[in-house]
């Protein structure tokens, strides 16, 4: 539970996060324009983390010119439910907090 919110407070996969969401779904073409400055290598490391850690997920697949285009979308699942929350401790919530506050 603690290292999937350690995982989405990086600051690269907070932005793809923060770009699918309201139920938006992007390819990596279009969150590389959203996402300025972030090679697309590296943005495909991040979305193969946040596939393995179940917070997206694949929605659809194109042929595009010989190869299979993905469109990504966020998982409709908290990354904790409440009862997760409640059970974090003060120093984890601190934790957290600086986390973000370093990478926003």
């Amino acid at each position: 539970m603690k290292n999937k919110t350690k995982l989405v407070l990086h600051p690269v996969r907070m932005e793809i996060i923060q770009s699918l969401l309201n139920g938006k779904t992007r390819t990596v073409q279009q969150l590389s324009g959203h996402i300025k400055d972030v090679p697309q290598a590296t943005l495909y490391r991040h979305l193969n983390k946040l596939l393995e850690a179940d917070l997206i997920e694949i929605l659809e697949e194109h042929r595009v010119q010989g190869t299979v285009e993905k469109v990504y979308g966020l998982k409709q699942t908290a990354v904790l439910s409440q009862g997760e929350l409640a059970e974090l401790s003060i120093e984890d919530h601190l934790e957290f907090f600086s986390c973000f506050k370093l990478h926003s």
